[in-house]
């Protein structure tokens, strides 16, 4: 990891630590399986350059195919529970298709039933111009 603006890899999806901002700027490509977010979701926990409160800007339209099932998708919350301790402030994900849109809404349900997570928005939005102002909603 580099400090300061830190940056992430793994497989398909790769992250970028806008320091300044505290946002982790996250962009998916290809085929995602849970696997894959799993790890990713980790990685963002270890990342010791990842300040508390940060704010997690999800872009799933390179994503060409998401691997995802309703049992395996449960398996995620488990990995979101860590950016409790990191006070994860909200995630906004951009989900411009039909089947990013459907899956991403389906893991929203999973993770807004978990303990405590009605107090860590998760935003999808099907406009990326939505994006500044739902930052701006989350920081408020």
């Amino acid at each position: 990891m580099i400090g300061g603006e830190g940056k992430g890899t793994n497989m398909a999806i790769t992250y970028a630590y806008a320091q300044s901002e505290n946002l982790v700027l996250t962009e998916a490509k290809g085929v995602i399986s849970i696997q894959e977010m799993s790890i990713y979701a980790d990685n963002v926990f270890k990342d010791q350059n990842i300040k508390t409160g940060f704010i997690e800007v999800v872009d799933l339209s390179g994503a060409t195919d998401l691997q995802v099932s309703y049992i395996s998708a449960q398996q995620l919350t488990k990995s979101w529970d860590k950016w409790q301790q990191k006070s994860h402030k909200g995630s906004i994900i951009y989900a411009p298709t039909d089947l990013a849109f459907g899956i991403v809404r389906m893991m929203q349900t999973l993770i807004e039933i978990e303990p405590g997570s009605e107090a860590i928005p998760h935003i999808v939005t099907r406009n990326r111009d939505d994006i500044p102002e739902l930052i701006r909603k989350i920081r408020a």
